[in-house]
């Protein structure tokens, strides 16, 4: 094939970045559709990389026939050759200019798609966590006081929730590996633009991530709920009791954060910062940021290297989780005058009313 048929064509056009309408109008599952997206995003990349390496080879081309032109036009050649060199040399810039105009295409396509992928994902995390998540739990606190048979089938779909989670963190590290492939093409002066947009983006996924990591922190199995009745009182409380606790992490080994489990602490804290934070969750409880829950002034630490269970899980059971620092103060016995002009403890009550009936007696 001569140069003539060879750049007669022009370049094949590049794929289109897919509208997010596409994916509502389609009612996709959020996590196939942001898969999905991943996908076509890789697809651009790679039409991307194709042109790009395609450019050169072109640019030296033309660099070759304006030289043989020059030349045959010094040399005195025949007119039918100088012509022919002459066509190739229009032709080839045409086919370079086309192909550069779908280099930039396409990357502006790329960058588009990554956006939306950036928004399907956002939406992905609401649905796992808001949606799916919250509804686990909400259906755990419910059956807390149920039978064993209940909570081990409740227990037994965060499988099925792992899974999930472990795939989106697969594709959020796709994307990220992605935009930072896509940015290593990018030139500094030609694309200010470009690369201020990719730098945005690789900073809110980057946010997001660390949120659903935060949020895939959850209590597996909760303490059954009892009630109370105090002695020589006609009042009940309901409580719990650490025993039988587990706390568990949702995915997170393709985000790497499962092999850095014997790292990760667990502060417990009490109601009054739990309330605090609560009204303010900018705050820290501790100096230290970690994880945190609810329950009294105790603190926690997940032991990952002795933690055991089902192949593959970052969990770590009560009877594993390692006592560090217990901040809380013993409460000095309270002490109320009797009508004697003696001390008693609060909460003597009975024997208050046996020495009054005694002195009646008396």
């Amino acid at each position: 094939m001569d140069l003539t048929e060879q750049y007669q064509e022009q370049p094949s056009p590049g794929l289109n970045a897919i509208p997010l309408q596409y994916y509502s109008d389609t009612g996709q599952d959020p996590l196939s559709a942001f898969a999905q997206s991943n996908q076509h995003c890789n697809n651009l990349f790679n039409q991307l990389t194709s042109a790009r390496h395609e450019h050169p080879a072109c640019v030296d081309e033309l660099a070759d026939l304006n030289r043989r032109q020059q030349e045959a036009v010094n040399g005195m050649r025949q007119a039918q050759t100088a012509i022919q060199l002459q066509q190739s040399v229009t032709q080839l810039q045409n086919y370079l200019r086309a192909l550069e105009s779908k280099i930039a295409t396409i990357r502006a396509q790329l960058l588009n798609q990554i956006e939306t992928s950036g928004r399907l994902m956002s939406h992905a995390m609401q649905v796992l966590v808001n949606q799916k998540l919250v509804d686990w739990l909400v259906r755990q606190k419910a059956c807390s006081c149920g039978t064993k048979s209940e909570n081990q089938r409740l227990y037994d779909e965060l499988g099925h929730l792992d899974i999930m989670f472990e795939e989106f963190g697969r594709e959020i590290l796709f994307l990220v590996n992605l935009i930072a492939s896509f940015y290593q093409t990018l030139n500094a002066t030609d694309d200010f633009e470009a690369i201020q947009s990719l730098q945005a983006l690789r900073t809110d996924i980057v946010d997001h991530s660390k949120l659903f990591v935060w949020q895939s922190v959850i209590v597996a199995v909760q303490p059954p709920a009892v009630l109370v009745k105090c002695r020589g009182s006609d009042s009940h409380r309901s409580t719990r009791f650490p025993c039988h606790t587990e706390i568990r992490l949702l995915g997170g080994d393709a985000l790497g954060v499962r092999g850095r489990c014997s790292l990760t602490r667990v502060e417990l804290i009490g109601e009054d910062m739990a309330r605090r934070i609560q009204a303010d969750p900018a705050q820290i409880a501790v100096k230290d940021t970690s994880l945190h829950l609810t329950y009294n002034e105790s603190r926690f630490e997940v032991d990952a290297k002795t933690s055991g269970g089902q192949l593959g899980a970052c969990r770590a059971p009560f009877d594993r989780i390692r006592l560090v620092e217990n901040t809380a103060q013993k409460r000095p016995a309270s002490v109320m005058s009797s009508a004697s002009g003696g001390e008693e403890r609060k909460g003597t009550r009975r024997q208050l009313l046996k020495e009054k009936d005694a002195s009646i007696q008396g």
